[in-house]
């Protein structure tokens, strides 16, 4: 096979075997001589690969979030044309699903890239505002009469990945969908009023599971 490809699958094989040494041991514990043992290959074809193991998370932690931005969109397409609540609904939605469906995913956006230094810090702390961005709409939606916290947005993403967060590292990743009803409420009440927010929500909570 021509070089590149080799190197490629080398890649995949290498940042799939990661995903599994850093939620298993921890981003902070994990050594290259624990991804190269786990991917099977050299040391030398390791650093050809990545320049260490924070880019390995880092690459790890893209792929995660990416597939996240097109889960979320292919599932807004389907819905068509939706208000922001329904939106916010959809989106929170989809990510309890993949935190339960990928946990080892999950683990490396939402916990292990909370370890990795100050440059993976700034990654996660981006993606946490880009949401934070999406939900100051809702302040449109609120209208001016009634005043919101500078500050609500901010907190809003946090807390959530906060308990996102505790559930990953109590192995309790499976369960994330049952949060949708209580993490919606949370989300859209400020902006919408109880009754509003509850309407919204019953429309679009998952089915249950059989």
């Amino acid at each position: 096979m021509p070089r590149a490809v080799i190197a490629q699958h080398q890649r995949r094989r290498l940042l799939t075997a990661a995903a599994e040494v850093f939620a298993d041991r921890g981003y902070t514990a994990t050594t290259v001589e624990d991804l190269v043992a786990a991917a099977e290959i050299g040391v030398g074809s390791f650093y050809s690969l990545c320049s260490g193991k924070e880019e390995c998370l880092l690459a790890l932690y893209d792929e995660a979030i990416e597939q996240a931005r097109q889960v979320i969109e292919e599932a807004l397409s389907a819905a068509g044309e939706t208000a922001w609540a329904e939106q916010v609904c959809i989106g929170l939605r989809e990510i309890l699903g993949l935190v339960a469906e990928r946990p080892l995913d999950a683990r490396i956006a939402i916990v292990e890239i909370q370890t990795a230094g100050a440059d993976a810090f700034q990654r996660y702390g981006e993606t946490l505002d880009a949401v934070a961005i999406f939900l100051a709409l809702g302040r449109e939606v609120a209208g001016a009469a009634k005043p919101l916290p500078q500050s609500l947005e901010q907190t809003t993403v946090s807390g959530v990945a906060w308990l996102l967060h505790r559930y990953l590292s109590l192995d309790k990743a499976q369960s994330a969908p049952d949060l949708f009803e209580d993490l919606a409420a949370l989300i859209l009440e400020p902006y919408l009023g109880e009754d509003e927010a509850r309407r919204a929500i019953a429309r679009l909570s998952p089915a249950p599971a059989d």
